[in-house]
């Protein structure tokens, strides 16, 4: 991408842990700086986002309050701050990540001809009270993850002139077809002709994990699945799959950094969740890796996983519609061949990194472009 007339960008977001939008927001960040633009970024002290960008050596403006609630004080300290920040650093864009820091964000743009961005990547139907209304039709552009979150929008009856899809950007580069990772297998004593079922996630209630133990008792013994990541549910889940008689079938990871490693050592890849899903970049990694995906209808997931196409489908919880879909993959080769390489193509192609700058910067500069 060209580094021609670079931007001066400011990212504020108020989210402080590891959820799929905290990272979008880093990971778009880093994306940025990496393509010549003057990206700057207002966080709350001691959050990811902020050990995100001092370790990517991106500029960090520390001081924001950005409190949750009416507190017209906070409002009225950080506004002060958001607009010295745009005289300072000659803002041309101002991207909010959450509700939070939005109306604060929106009243600093105030008078100053800099444009407000937002992105949106919850599923839940957005009020459309006037409030809502008025700051959604002052904003310049509103990147949504997903189209549930778009068709929320337009039930709601907001404009839509200004609202862009977002794609969440896979490094293609890095989750990719490679050999097969036997050295994962024997971690765990799974036989290299074991069919191997991966997972990835937080093993919270959200992530559904539970619905492939289920699924798990009524398939194959040959069928193995492999859980990478931690959370509270993990002693719950291992007590599961004892009372299931899956124990000797159920591996748990705990989280790793090398996931792609791990991916590749999988025949497929499921995701149960039962919520959520703004956006799925583990879903988008396993894609990306070759692997056939099998998800729940919940969030975006419809938007990458077009059934008999992209991956196969099921509704949460059901973990008879599960057994039959990975039957479906055990027993029709063709099927599972032709999902896998048409994922990793939509992949390659609409949901890289590259595509992901390339798109928002685009939305950027035709923002800036029209009359102020």
């Amino acid at each position: 991408m060209s580094t021609s007339d670079p931007l001066s960008i400011l990212h504020v977001c108020s989210i402080k842990g590891r959820g799929g939008t905290g990272y979008m927001a880093g990971h778009l960040i880093r994306l940025l700086h990496e393509s010549g633009h003057q990206v700057y970024v207002a966080a709350c002290e001691g959050s990811k986002i902020e050990e995100r960008a001092n370790e990517q050596g991106l500029t960090f403006l520390p001081g924001l309050e950005l409190r949750r609630g009416f507190r017209p004080k906070a409002l009225w300290h950080d506004v002060k701050l958001l607009r010295q920040w745009i005289r300072e650093k000659n803002i041309d864009i101002i991207h909010a990540w959450h509700s939070i820091e939005y109306w604060s964000c929106f009243l600093a743009t105030l008078g100053t001809g800099v444009k407000l961005t937002r992105t949106r990547g919850i599923v839940t139907p957005v009020k459309a009270h006037c409030f809502n209304q008025f700051i959604h039709n002052k904003t310049a552009a509103l990147f949504v993850t997903c189209e549930k979150i778009r068709q929320n929008y337009v039930r709601a009856g907001f404009l839509m002139k200004n609202i862009f899809l977002l794609n969440d950007g896979v490094n293609t580069h890095r989750f990719c077809p490679g050999p097969d990772a036997l050295g994962v297998r024997k971690m765990f004593d799974i036989p290299e002709d074991a069919f191997l079922i991966g997972n990835i996630g937080r093993l919270e209630p959200v992530k559904g994990q539970h619905t492939l133990l289920h699924a798990l008792k009524h398939l194959p013994e040959t069928v193995h699945a492999l859980l990478i990541g931690g959370g509270s549910r993990e002693k719950e889940l291992k007590t599961l799959a004892e009372e299931l008689g899956v124990t000797n079938r159920v591996h748990f990871s705990g989280v790793q950094s090398n996931v792609e490693e791990w991916l590749r050592a999988c025949n497929a890849y499921v995701l149960c969740s039962v919520g959520s899903e703004g956006s799925s970049r583990a879903t988008l990694e396993a894609m990306a890796t070759h692997l056939p995906c099998i998800t729940t209808t919940v969030g975006m997931l419809p938007d990458i996983v077009r059934e008999n196409d992209t991956g196969l489908l099921f509704e949460p919880e059901d973990h008879v519609a599960l057994v039959k879909q990975i039957k479906r993959l055990l027993n029709e080769a063709d099927l599972k061949e032709k999902i896998a390489e048409r994922s990793y193509e939509m992949v390659t192609r609409d949901w890289s990194e590259e595509a992901m700058v390339r798109n928002v910067e685009a939305v950027y500069r035709q923002v800036l472009s029209e009359k102020k």
